[in-house]
């Protein structure tokens, strides 16, 4: 019998399921925020939320990009030119996120 995905079945059980956490995940982040902030509107709640996971999204993307050159670094190996364009669009990714979160946070 042929497989019916191309991807497989785990790589499609994550592709399902890791969004639908993710979703469930943020729902869940805005239950403490409607009760414990009683007057404020949901679409601010939601503004909020959405900025502080995007924060935390580029955090990851300017730690995904500043250890493995702070770590060729300190062993004094020399990185190749492609990698080390890698990190720094990875880092100016995640400060251009963080900035841009913050903007729409104030």
């Amino acid at each position: 019998m042929q497989n019916l995905s191309v991807l497989g079945f785990t790589s499609l059980f994550y592709a399902t399921f890791l969004p639908l956490l993710l979703l469930v995940f943020v729902g869940l982040l805005f239950i403490p925020c409607l009760i414990h902030a009683r007057n404020a509107s949901a679409m601010d709640i939601g503004r909020s939320v959405t900025c502080y996971l995007f924060m935390s999204v580029g955090t990851v993307l300017i730690l995904s990009g500043s250890i493995p050159w702070a770590f060729s670094l300190l062993s004094l190996q020399p990185t190749s030119m492609e990698s080390m364009t890698v990190f720094l669009v990875l880092l100016g990714a995640g400060v251009a996120v963080i900035l841009l979160s913050k903007r729409a946070l104030k």
